[in-house]
């Protein structure tokens, strides 16, 4: 809407499909106006668009399958502009997009793009705020982000640098006139002063060490002053291993390593998770292997560490191996025969040896092989479970549903023709996301401390997996809220799960300590993906779905607790519907425009008298 301030009237812009030049969509989720007095406006799902108040009319700019200067994503979520007149504009799961001034000014559509391969921790970015000195600082669903415009370097702020959590909040952020930075997330609200944050100034000391078939044959550090002594190894020491490491744990996952062989390598190469590296097969020569290190704000060890070493020849390519080959050459003119017997029998020896060296070696490279497997996946593994329950994470969530909600959209596009049979809802093939928030923890907490608190959860944790199928996955969703992920199988698996959890969590008595014992209960909502059987498998996106079963929880809540509330999808959803933030489930389902299923009594007749009440209002 525009106001006219003369006649202190609204004038509206809806998204028209048959008008290209009106907004691109309905869904605003920011409003700019830049130093030339130009207003953008960020869009959830039409991408960006520049108003023209001449001819009362938009400018799209979106995302283009295939050209890589359009803007990286239709979802554009925050629009700031910099210090230099770049424009920035901050997407959903495209990372973080800028227009240069002097591409604005010329009409060239370019943006650059900062994504995970830039360096981010994700490409999901929520608000961006300039600091005094013109670094941007980003919030995300994986931490805190703060970019350095004139260079695109990028340092990454989580946990493990004091915040309290990775998950922050779109819409969320805020710029005090003294410079604070404030950001919201699902912990809270952070706020710190840019210019107060101190650097980690120190630069990591080094360790190195080199092996050979498993033998660890040197160990060096970087602050050592002594020379270490130089290495020689044989021609058929074809296998070496450099190992280093970086002794700084302010936030170890961060530290960058630059490493060359000189007399081999022609550059550095940089990488950071690495700590090792394998030469194979080296020339004859004199080789000085040298690694170098950064802390996690980056501040490098430029002295490094080193190790020199040489690698002899192979005996056949020696000085006194020529010496032999003449002495050879004569034995044979003086006796072919006997020289040629001699000569096989050599050669046979000799390939005998390759054949057990090369499969020695095989068997080497193929256990190496296994153990980094096995190491990676339960790398892999921590990365994706809560570290008290051992439950999976949201983090697990991202990477595990979109398969599953994918192979739920091939099906219902094979189903779709019956899916509505005799009136009655066929929710399968669905998913159901079913959010528990726990009643009564915080006064467990506050009466028997965060320790009992926790072994109430892992007993939680333990009543959910009694209560639910080995198929369903239980997820953490943050302190005391569990979501809980399953295929349907009819159409009322998933209220026979709530009221299970329901039931489950009431009649269990959880064990605080000293011979306590307290109770708890749950306030449960769920919903299906696809919403609505009427529509496009697409009609909400999984994560709306999710937002949709966190209503009915608190609905649950709101109304006694102790209860379970569902959720489904009719022709007149949308979700215009729940995008309020105070959603009113009792009077969309009087509307018909959702079904509702609870255990609550009272909120049935809720909908019942509503309903009635709509029937018997006269006609006007």
């Amino acid at each position: 809407n525009r106001l006219d301030p003369e006649s202190q009237t609204f004038k509206p812009y809806r998204h028209d499909p048959g008008d290209d030049r009106s907004i691109s969509s309905d869904r605003v989720l920011a409003v700019y106006q830049d130093r030339y007095n130009v207003l953008w406006i960020g869009t959830e799902n039409g991408g960006l668009n520049r108003f023209d108040p001449v001819t009362d009319s938009f400018l799209h700019y979106r995302n283009e399958p295939g050209n890589i200067n359009s803007l990286s994503s239709d979802a554009a979520w925050n629009i700031t502009e910099g210090k230099d007149g770049s424009l920035w504009v901050a997407t959903m799961g495209g990372g973080l997009n800028r227009w240069y001034l002097a591409d604005r000014k010329a009409g060239r559509e370019i943006f650059h793009k900062y994504q995970k391969a830039q360096g981010l921790q994700s490409n999901t970015i929520y608000a961006v705020l300039e600091d005094r000195e013109g670094f941007l600082w980003l919030s995300s669903n994986r931490g805190l982000s703060r970019l350095d415009p004139s260079d695109g370097s990028l340092s990454n702020y989580d946990r493990f640098n004091g915040l309290k959590g990775d998950e922050f909040n779109a819409g969320a952020y805020l710029k005090t006139r003294a410079g604070q930075l404030y950001f919201g997330s699902v912990e809270g609200v952070l706020t710190f002063s840019p210019e107060l944050l101190t650097k980690n100034q120190h630069p990591p000391d080094i360790v190195l060490s080199v092996r050979s078939r498993e033998k660890l044959l040197a160990s060096v550090s970087s602050n050592d002053t002594r020379v270490p002594e130089k290495l020689v190894f044989a021609y058929d020491d074809d296998y070496i291993d450099f190992s280093f490491t970086a002794l700084d744990f302010a936030s170890p996952h961060m530290n960058q390593y630059r490493y060359i062989l000189k007399g081999f390598d022609k550059d550095w190469n940089t990488v950071r998770k690495q700590r090792s590296v394998t030469y194979t097969n080296l020339p004859a020569g004199q080789y000085v292997f040298k690694v170098k290190a950064s802390n996690n704000d980056g501040v490098w060890n430029e002295t490094g560490a080193a190790l020199p070493f040489s690698v002899k020849p192979a005996p056949w390519l020696s000085p006194g191996a020529f010496v032999i080959y003449a002495l050879l050459l004569g034995g044979l003119i003086y006796s072919y025969k006997k020289a040629q017997d001699r000569k096989q029998q050599l050669v046979q020896q000799y390939s005998a040896k390759l054949e057990a060296q090369v499969e020695d070696r095989t068997q080497e490279l193929y256990e190496r092989n296994q153990q980094l497997n096995h190491l990676n996946e339960m790398l892999k593994e921590m990365s994706v479970t809560d570290s008290l329950t051992g439950l999976k994470n949201r983090r697990y969530l991202y990477e595990f549903i979109e398969p599953r909600v994918a192979a739920v959209n091939r099906r219902v596009e094979d189903t779709q023709k019956d899916r509505v049979v005799s009136g009655k809802i066929d929710i399968t093939p669905s998913i159901f996301f079913v959010m528990i928030d726990l009643d009564g923890f915080k006064p467990i907490n506050d009466a028997y401390g965060h320790a009992a608190g926790d072994q109430v959860l892992m007993q939680v944790r333990d009543v959910l997996r009694a209560s639910c199928r080995d198929s369903d996955v239980i997820i953490r969703w943050g302190g005391d809220e569990f979501l809980v992920v399953g295929e349907n199988n009819n159409i009322h698996a998933a209220e026979r799960l709530a009221e299970r959890i329901r039931r489950n969590l009431a009649e269990f008595q959880y064990q605080v300590g000293e011979g306590h014992t307290v109770t708890l209960s749950g306030s449960i909502g769920f919903s299906m993906y696809p919403f609505s059987v009427h529509g496009k498998a697409d009609q909400m996106s999984w994560e709306q779905v999710i937002a949709i079963a966190d209503d009915a929880a608190y609905t649950a809540k709101k109304n006694g607790r102790n209860a379970w509330v569902g959720v489904y999808g009719t022709r007149k959803s949308s979700w215009e519907d729940f995008a309020s933030a105070n959603v009113d489930l009792v009077s969309l389902a009087a509307r018909g425009h959702i079904l509702l299923t609870t255990s609550l009594v009272s909120l049935s007749e809720a909908v019942e008298a509503k309903q009635q009440k709509k029937l018997q209002k006269p006609a006007v």
